[in-house]
């Protein structure tokens, strides 16, 4: 019954599992083709699942691209969760089958088929099903969608985020060496030298002294954290060259550079 359920690959793999199903064992192989195959749920009949995977998954997609910084490796927000999904499947898809076999088999059982006509009622029920390659355009449209919609909105407002912390910061270094000018000092002050950042931007003022300073830029809409340093003050984020403003992933800045 379970052979002609699950159709032709029931002696290449599903028969060893099943067997260890049956015996009590829950783990059995992992089955390389749910863990390859994005649809497999669709394929083996399981719509109610595929449909809260792909749900899952774009949830998972929102909250990678949402909470990780991913500015030179876009891809990774689609293939992270998908990645995480797979191994799920691929871990259960053989108690998945095996479940619905069963299921099957009780329904059979309670109609009291003869024996061929349980077979037939048994290939009907499972087998796998040709409505789901539609699936895989629909995928490949979503992720079109994401890629030239939704990153490219996000890439257009982090260059506009960034570029006004860049320029902020440039137009501190004016403000320092006016207020330099007059003091024979520097200040950690944005008062005392009239200077307001833009919005959205708050700038702080770290090592201050009269041979140097250094500040870092943030805005409230992204993680990343413009810096700059000017004479004997160290670098608050790495990589920066004096005067020049230098913007980077929030977890590169250093904890203590004051």
């Amino acid at each position: 019954m379970f052979a002609a359920f699950v159709g032709p690959n029931w002696r290449r793999h599903y028969q060893r599992s099943f067997a260890a199903f049956r015996s009590g064992f829950f783990g059995p192989p992992v089955n390389v083709a749910a863990l390859l195959v994005p649809q497999w749920l669709a394929f083996r009949g399981l719509w109610p699942l595929q449909l809260l995977a792909f749900a899952a998954y774009w949830v998972g997609v929102y909250y990678v691209g949402t909470h990780w910084a991913l500015h030179s490796g876009e891809w990774l927000i689609l293939v992270v969760p998908y990645l995480v999904l797979a191994a799920i499947e691929g871990l259960a898809a053989d108690r998945l089958v095996y479940w619905r076999a069963c299921r099957a088999l009780a329904r059979v059982r309670a109609r009291g088929l003869e024996p061929a006509e349980a077979l037939a009622a048994m290939r009907r029920a499972g087998g796998v099903s040709i409505v789901a390659p539609v699936l895989i355009p629909v995928l490949a449209c979503g992720v079109l969608y994401y890629f030239t919609v939704h990153l490219g909105h996000r890439h257009g407002h982090e260059r506009a985020y960034t570029a006004a912390m860049r320029s902020d910061l440039r137009n501190l270094v004016t403000a320092e060496e006016s207020y330099f000018a007059d003091n024979v000092t520097y200040t950690t002050s944005l008062t005392n030298m009239l200077f307001t950042p833009s919005t959205g931007v708050t700038i702080t003022i770290g090592a201050v002294s009269s041979i140097g300073w250094n500040a870092t830029a943030r805005h409230n809409a992204t993680t990343r954290v413009c810096g700059i340093y000017i004479g004997a003050a160290a670098t608050p984020v790495r990589g920066a060259t004096e005067g020049e403003p230098k913007c980077v992933e929030g977890d590169q800045v250093p904890e203590h550079r004051h």
